[in-house]
């Protein structure tokens, strides 16, 4: 997030993260979805508006990383959306974002428990929607009367109809045994399905360690009450 007026889709205001949030509940509007007020969705994107408020302020010894990777993962997702919302096949995503009312996890930057399978049918919202904005004829799986059998996603990209088989990790250790078999599965469900090629997508969600890529300095001395000192990585944004 920066100042205002940037066009990078990556960098933006909290005001812009809020319009957006709005826009949103706009869109699902529109789609006859009405956030719960007892969801995640809800909590996260009042959190999102609270950025915005001239009072609203972090305690001086609270670690703010939660916050801010529920608000950029759900502003990713968001922003992806919103610029589909016009798409002729955008209905293809209906029933994936009436899910996002009944998952604990919808952000893509942070852990989900195994017994939260929505989490998983969000990624193929994302990728959905990414789909979309390259291509037609997009179809999804229907995420609650999903058979396994097929792609979650088919498009039309070029002169091919392509398949994408979205695939979560869910272990806390990455385990090369269990990355090839979700492959395997994906690659199945690519071949048995009316697309001519395919690529299988991976979801590292869950096995990221997140705390070491957003690392508190004086993790000892935080833990004992001391305003804890962020450390981040440096990001070079070429355009």
């Amino acid at each position: 997030m920066n100042s205002e007026g940037n066009t990078n889709p990556f960098l933006y205001s909290y005001k812009q993260a809020a319009d957006y949030v709005k826009e949103f509940e706009e869109i699902l509007s529109r789609n006859k979805i009405k956030i719960k007020e007892n969801s995640s969705l809800k909590r996260i994107c009042e959190n999102v508006k609270k950025l915005t408020y001239e009072n609203f302020n972090f305690v001086e010894t609270e670690d703010i990383r939660p916050f801010y990777r529920e608000v950029i993962g759900l502003c990713d997702l968001i922003i992806k959306i919103i610029k589909v919302k016009d798409h002729p096949d955008f209905k293809a995503l209906k029933k994936h974002l009436e899910l996002l009312n009944e998952t604990e996890s919808i952000p893509q930057t942070t852990k989900n428990i195994i017994t939260d399978q929505n989490s998983n049918k969000i990624f193929e919202l994302l990728i959905g929607a990414i789909s979309l904005r390259i291509g037609n004829d997009v179809v999804l799986d229907d995420p609650i009367e999903s058979k396994g059998d097929n792609p979650d996603v088919l498009l039309n990209y070029g002169d091919k109809k392509w398949g994408l088989a979205c695939k979560t990790i869910n272990n806390d250790v990455i385990k090369a045994k269990s990355i090839l078999d979700n492959i395997e599965i994906g690659v199945e469900q690519i071949q048995k399905s009316e697309a001519e090629i395919g690529i299988v997508i991976i979801s590292l969600k869950n096995v990221l360690v997140y705390d070491e890529l957003w690392p508190i300095l004086n993790y000892e001395k935080y833990k004992n009450g001391e305003i804890p000192v962020y450390n981040a990585l440096t990001i070079m944004v070429i355009e």
